[in-house]
């Protein structure tokens, strides 16, 4: 049984099927539902509050999605000294990792996303300073807080296990033992075709008068400067003189170095003068512009500003270069006179 009513007069009833009148007024007019209204007739009335509660809903479970986050791995081996952290994430290139013991303070670049520092001893504490654009993205909780064993424990230990007897270290000398020397970089200046290089040692390790050099892990010499090296490959290391056994080697490759040398005042009045062939004119003037800049300055004459001016003066057969200013091998101003 289904319950209509008429709209007419509002009369109710139920029956078994679809009537064609009312059955007290005799009107056409009937809905199904008993006065309420069919669910199709309540979903058109009431569409808004349904779509406003879809958008309410969405935005909830897009707010309950966790934004993209860093995530830091952290590997320390408190008994030897050496700790790596690696970063992984969408933005783990805009942090710098930072590693302080409360006198030094170890970073990163901020584009680096693994690290690892070895000769660490005492209290650390390893945080992450975020470098990009914006709000900080979220990072995953991580162990901040490290404390390693001393240098005096570890050689200690050393020697106990190589001998079997606990013994007493000297601290004096701890440091001879064993600190490991870290190229930091190696600075290189190119001269006639060779090379000068200087290894620099970082300052979390032993000193360069506490250390070795070589270039083929053979020969060790006192000097952290090696002259007269030809482009090519090498592979530069650094070790403890009291220890040999902390090396610490990096490989750098030498380009054929660029020649420097900056063009002579003669070779542009050569220019200068090879323009008064009206057949040459464009080709000599591009080919300087090749070797100098067309905005260069020029000093000598108030009407001549720059190196475009000077060609296309019609009385640039007057004047003489008589000086040419150079920067690394680049032309930053021209002194001209008059014949």
């Amino acid at each position: 049984m289904k319950k209509y009513r008429c709209t007419n007069c509002d009369y109710r009833w139920e029956a078994q099927d679809e009537p064609f009148e009312c059955p007290k007024c005799h009107s056409a007019s009937i809905e199904s539902g008993g006065g309420g209204g069919s669910f199709v007739d309540a979903m058109k009335k009431f569409w808004w509050l349904i779509v406003c509660g879809v958008a309410v809903a969405a935005v909830a479970v897009f707010l309950m999605i966790p934004r993209t986050s860093t995530r830091v791995s952290v590997n320390a081996d408190t008994e030897n000294g050496t700790m790596t952290v690696k970063l992984s994430g969408k933005h783990a290139g805009e942090y710098v990792i930072m590693l302080n013991d409360g006198e030094r303070r170890f970073a990163t670049s901020p584009d680096s996303t693994e690290v690892f520092w070895d000769n660490l001893t005492g209290e650390y504490t390893l945080s992450l300073v975020y470098m990009g654009t914006g709000e900080a993205p979220k990072v995953h909780e991580f162990e901040s807080h490290y404390t390693f064993a001393s240098m005096f424990e570890r050689i200690a230990e050393e020697m106990e296990e190589e001998t079997g007897v606990s013994q007493e270290v000297d601290n004096s000398k701890v440091g001879r033992l064993s600190d490991k020397p870290s190229i930091s970089t190696v600075k290189l200046v190119a001269q006639g075709g060779e090379y000068t290089a200087t290894v620099v040692l970082g300052n979390h390790g032993c000193t360069v008068q506490e250390a070795e050099f070589s270039i083929d892990g053979q020969e060790w010499v006192k000097s952290n400067v090696f002259r007269n090296l030809k482009p090519g490959e090498y592979r530069f290391y650094a070790r403890n003189a009291s220890n040999p056994a902390l090396t610490h080697d990096v490989a750098y490759n030498l380009e054929q170095p660029v020649d420097n040398r900056c063009i002579s005042a003669a070779d542009v009045n050569s220019f200068l003068t090879k323009m008064e062939n009206k057949m040459e004119y464009s080709k000599v003037r591009d080919a300087l512009y090749k070797k100098i800049s067309r905005g260069t300055k020029v000093e000598g004459n108030p009407d001549i500003a720059d190196l475009q001016d000077l060609v296309n003066d019609p009385e640039r057969s007057s004047w003489t270069v008589t000086a040419v200013n150079c920067v690394n091998g680049k032309v930053v101003s021209l002194t001209i006179a008059k014949k």
